[in-house]
């Protein structure tokens, strides 16, 4: 998997790496650094809705800083996640269900205006949490 993502990396315009940087900066500020499974020391955000849900990508709703076994965890195991939101974070797992039907798009792929939108974005959620 990590050839597969290291692929996606260097796909990506420099606008989209530069909004992937921003949206986890954002995830890790909102976490406080913790990992939201087991609340050991984070190390990345974790998209709750996967890559297909590619509108969601940048939403910083759609994301949980986790630590590598629970990322490693939560990669394998979508559903299982949902229930554990469902327990931990009510307000979180109501906002996914809520919001699966309009993220649920298929995107093939979006302009570089359309990341440079996206990194404005966050670097306000960025400034707003700090």
């Amino acid at each position: 998997m990590e050839n597969a993502k290291e692929y996606m990396w260097q796909a990506m315009t420099n606008a989209e790496k530069k909004a992937v940087e921003l949206w986890q900066q954002a995830i890790a500020l909102i976490w406080l650094g913790r990992c939201g499974l087991c609340h050991s020391q984070g190390v990345a955000g974790h998209h709750i809705f996967g890559r297909r849900f590619k509108e969601a990508k940048f939403c910083v709703m759609n994301g949980i800083y986790v630590c590598l076994s629970c990322h490693e965890w939560a990669d394998k195991n979508d559903k299982a996640l949902l229930a554990v939101l469902e327990i931990k974070y009510p307000a979180l797992y109501l906002w996914h269900i809520e919001h699966e039907a309009e993220f649920n798009t298929q995107v093939k792929w979006h302009t570089t205006s359309y990341y440079k939108e996206k990194v404005d974005e966050l670097r306000q959620v960025i400034a707003d949490l700090t």
